[in-house]
């Protein structure tokens, strides 16, 4: 997956140009500049098992909060040959998780952060 270009200011992390990752269905989500993101929400207590860092995590964790408007409040769409859609909560952490899977995180961890986004997703 090609690297996001990123500046950091107060933990939040913002794109400096945009960034077209493809996702391992073969869709992509275009992400515009400017957008920000603090990767991945672990909560302290956690940190010592799942960093908010971890290279596994990094770009899906970049891609959810675009596709679900987690910082700018406006939802990002995929896209594809047939067009763009709209997705889900739900799909969403989907593709989070295909995406750590694709960048190899291991099972425990995928299914850890999978199934606490989606508690997050229902109790919004």
């Amino acid at each position: 997956m090609n690297s996001p270009v990123l500046t950091i200011s107060h933990g939040i992390f913002r794109l400096v140009r945009r960034w077209m990752p493809e996702l391992p269905n073969g869709k992509w989500v275009d992400i515009p500049a400017g957008f920000e993101t603090n990767f991945a929400s672990i909560p302290w207590f956690v940190r010592w098992l799942i960093s908010p860092i971890d290279p596994t995590l990094l770009y899906a964790a970049a891609i959810h909060d675009y596709l679900v408007g987690e910082f700018n409040g406006v939802p990002g769409v995929l896209h594809s040959p047939d067009g763009i859609e709209r997705v889900s909560w739900r799909q969403a952490a989907a593709i989070l998780r295909s995406v750590m899977d694709a960048d190899g995180a291991r099972t425990w961890k995928r299914q850890a952060v999978y199934w606490a986004v989606r508690a997050y997703g229902l109790a919004r």
